[in-house]
């Protein structure tokens, strides 16, 4: 028998090497049937085949003796897609017939060699899954999974591991215990020990290796005989009791969708796949029994099977169901849930928004009357004492912002139709110096959505999101689609940056022009590809801060981007437009090993750092 070394196979390594009659070498891999025969001699001296990919078919057999050995039942969910519509025994089901224990059967007789047949067996069986998996997946993010600490020699190992047992005269109690509980059959582990003079040169030691996430799942697990024997036997290694349900929750035609990325698109959009809650609705419309339980009731009278509620034979009134959480800020699906969990019979969305007869706009206003949401009094008394205290209107645009995000009033073109010349005196104070008198109008109001806009856009919503978009008569020079964190960044006054710049640039040292002039030609792609970081050290009050103000002078003033960020809040003031690097890249404050920062690929700020 031969060990593959390759770490980059995921092939089993298990293989034997036979001589033919010929005098050549004949490789035998464990998938053969001619695999388990040749290598456990001893419990099949007779030679009898083992398993084989797509052999022995799954078919009614005349004799009833002879269906009854090849064709057994399993639990119906613990099985494989591919297992029920495979016309031919699987390696599960060809060994959970090998070690039923039956009369006349004798391979359970082997003691530790039998445990170790069942250990190899169920790793054939999840070397087989795992390969499925592996060459089937379309993004695993498997790149993520680095620097993983491997002992490099003897002593390190020593230092980790100890397989010594207990002295026995000395502390016999405890040798009694190990040998007792810990003195078990065959089991499997691989261990790799790396030798760094190997490595020929710096960069090589240096290297990081990339581990898949599949690989270390099989090399560095611990499988026991009991374990696998559970396993291919498909028993429960675990259990919950009671049972719980999670019920999903979407607006109509929002939900979750899944398809392959090599997909026809249109194929996929075509696809109306039913979720539980339009699954619900069908149900209310088809079953009247179903008219008289809420949405989270359903799963104790029925099951969700094939995507569609099927009645249960006996009613389970032990299962906990739980309709998915919705944040506040959500103000649409936070409705329709809170609707979901008053009304019984609902037949469609439209059907939840009405209510007394009379359909609603949408599900903040169905809940608004039947007294589900709270009026917005607490908001207008906020505003009210505001408009009084505040004399900066953008600060007071900025609150209205606020109560709108975390307050989740009930209806906000009420709240804003109430405070709207509070919240565009000033526009109106700048109109009046060109037209004395000018007066409110829509005009006015359209300018203070737009600054209002402003504001929603750095904290993720815009108009539309907030439902206020309909609201803005004068659009013409508003792009919904605009990225307004471009031009947040760009917006500086040029002819103060000039003079910033110029005032500054003779101030600076020999090491700051050094550094300055490395920096710029770099930026102007002056300089030799390659360096594209640097980082400037130096004690506190040697100038650093003076120096990112004149090279974030010098960029802006051409009306290019310059982020400016810093580690913590302090530092990030003292820079122009400066921002935590937190707050600017998504990062996560709890770090772990598989975090990312929170941008995706076509959001706004990803569009700014390609910019940038």
């Amino acid at each position: 028998m031969v060990n593959n070394p390759n770490e980059n196979s995921f092939c089993s390594a298990k293989e034997i090497l036979i001589c033919n009659k010929s005098g050549g070498l004949q490789r035998i891999d464990e998938k053969c049937s001619y695999s388990d025969p040749l290598h456990y001699v001893l419990m099949f001296f007779r030679g009898e085949q083992g398993w084989k990919y797509n052999f022995y078919p799954l078919k009614n057999i005349a004799s009833k003796k002879q269906n009854v050995n090849i064709c057994f039942e399993t639990e119906p969910e613990n099985q494989d897609e591919d297992e029920i519509n495979s016309k031919f025994v699987t390696a599960t089901q060809y060994y959970s017939y090998q070690l039923q224990d039956r009369l006349g059967g004798f391979i359970s007789n082997y003691g530790r060699l039998f445990h170790q047949y069942i250990v190899e067996q169920y790793a054939k069986i999840e070397t087989s899954r795992l390969n499925y998996i592996l060459f089937n997946q379309k993004s695993l993010r498997a790149d993520l999974y680095k620097n993983e600490y491997k002992p490099k020699d003897l002593s390190q190992i020593n230092g980790i591991v100890s397989a010594e047992l207990p002295e026995q005269v000395s502390f016999p109690q405890t040798y009694k215990t190990v040998k007792a509980c810990m003195m078990h059959g065959h089991d499997k582990i691989t261990l790799s020990l790396e030798n760094p003079n190997e490595f020929n040169n710096s960069e090589e030691q240096n290297q990081i290796k990339e581990v898949i996430e599949i690989t270390r799942f099989q090399s560095e697990r611990y499988v026991s005989a009991c374990e696998s024997c559970f396993r291919i036997f498909r028993y429960n290694l675990s259990g919950q009791y009671p049972t719980t349900v999670r019920l999903s929750i979407h607006l109509e035609n929002q939900q979750m969708c899944y398809f392959d990325q090599n997909n026809d698109i249109s194929e996929v959009l075509s696809k109306n796949e039913e979720t539980q809650l339009t699954a619900f609705f069908k149900l209310n419309s088809n079953n009247f029994k179903a008219n008289d339980l809420f949405y989270y009731e359903i799963p104790k009278h029925f099951s969700w099977d094939n995507r569609s509620w099927k009645p249960r034979k006996k009613a389970n009134t032990r299962i906990i169901s739980r309709i998915y959480f919705v944040h506040p800020t959500d103000h649409e699906r936070y409705a329709l849930r809170l609707l979901l969990l008053k009304r019984k019979g609902v037949k469609s969305f439209k059907d939840i928004k009405t209510v007394d007869g009379h359909e609603y706009s949408s599900f903040r206003d169905g809940a608004h009357a039947l007294g589900l949401i709270e009026d917005d009094r607490e908001a207008e008394k906020s505003l009210e004492e505001a408009c009084h205290l505040i004399t900066d209107c953008n600060q007071l645009r900025e609150l209205f912002v606020i109560i709108i995000l975390n307050c989740q009033p009930a209806n906000i073109k009420s709240l804003l139709d109430k405070f709207k010349d509070n919240l565009s005196f000033d526009i109106l104070l700048e109109k009046k110096k060109i037209d004395s008198n000018r007066k409110y109008d829509e005009i006015i109001y359209s300018l203070c959505l737009k600054k209002i806009n402003v504001h929603l856009y750095k904290n993720g919503k815009t108009l539309q999101s907030v439902e206020l978009l309909d609201c803005l008569v004068d659009d013409h020079d508003f792009d919904l689609h605009s990225n307004l964190l471009i031009k947040d960044v760009l917006n500086f006054n040029i002819t103060n940056l000039k003079k910033e710049f110029n005032d500054n640039i003779g101030k600076l040292n020999t090491d700051q022009i050094f550094a300055f002039n490395s920096i710029i030609k770099r930026l102007n792609n002056e300089q030799e590809t390659g360096q594209i970081i640097f980082f400037i050290d130096g004690p506190g009050g040697t100038g650093k801060t003076f120096l990112y103000k004149t090279i974030l002078a010098k960029v802006r003033s051409e009306s290019s981007i310059a982020l400016a960020v810093a580690s913590s809040g302090i530092a990030a003031l003292l820079l122009p437009g400066g921002r935590t690097a937190h707050s600017r890249f998504k990062i996560p404050i709890s770090i772990q090993s598989t975090s990312t920062c929170h941008v995706s690929l076509q959001s706004n700020e990803a569009e700014l750092f390609k910019k940038a």
